[in-house]
């Protein structure tokens, strides 16, 4: 009788202060690593989400400039410096393009570098007012196009004016142009967000260069 009593109070002695800590300590460390799995799906999650959005950034800019430059009779790239409505200098590397639709276009594919952002404008070449010509030149050929007046007279310097906005978070924009016929205008584009980049490269070839 008196061993059933005493195997009885060992039974019932509860839990010592070393096991409760070494539990508490095995649901830290549980915690801990369970914590770390959740934030690493969360950036992967976050991370994929961004590349994707600078890859469909990058995807609807190359095919918008692609359809362009397809049809292009003529290219012409330029780096200008103007200062913005807000008094800031800002970079533009431009690309110019001649197309034919009905009537003798000029499209421009302009890279503000310090806003990181892609624009474009598209002016008939009969547009007086909104299409420049270097002083003491004749003729509508690409190669005496003002550019930077008439990207300013166009509002293009202006951050605000999204009518001309193509794409965002664009960091890198440049091109080849060819030398002849037959040969192909080289472009890429380079996207950075929240860490991650995405790059782009395309060899375009014109129908109508001569």
């Amino acid at each position: 009788m008196k061993k059933n009593v005493l195997q009885l109070r060992q039974s019932n002695k509860g839990v010592t202060l070393i096991e409760l800590i070494v539990t508490i300590l095995i649901m830290s460390i549980m915690a801990g690593c369970l914590g770390l799995f959740i934030s690493a799906s969360r950036n992967s999650s976050f991370r994929i989400s961004n590349e994707t959005a600078l890859q469909t950034e990058s995807d609807i800019a190359m095919t918008f400039l692609t359809d362009i430059a397809e049809e292009a009779s003529a290219y012409r790239i330029a780096e200008e410096h103007m200062t913005d409505a807000e008094g800031v200098e800002r970079q533009y590397n431009v690309l110019c393009m001649q197309v034919y639709d009905s009537a003798k276009y000029f499209c421009f594919i302009v890279h503000d570098v310090t806003g990181e952002e892609l624009r474009f404008l598209k002016v008939k070449g009969s547009d007086s007012e909104k299409l420049k010509w270097t002083a003491g030149t004749s003729g509508d050929n690409i190669n005496n196009i003002d550019i930077k007046d008439t990207l300013t007279v166009n509002n293009i310097n202006n951050p605000a004016n999204k009518r001309c906005f193509l794409a965002s978070y664009v960091t890198g924009f440049k091109t080849v142009i060819p030398s002849g016929k037959g040969g192909l205008l080289q472009v890429s584009i380079k996207l950075e967000y929240g860490g991650n980049t995405y790059s782009a490269n395309k060899n375009i070839s014109s129908r109508n260069i001569v």
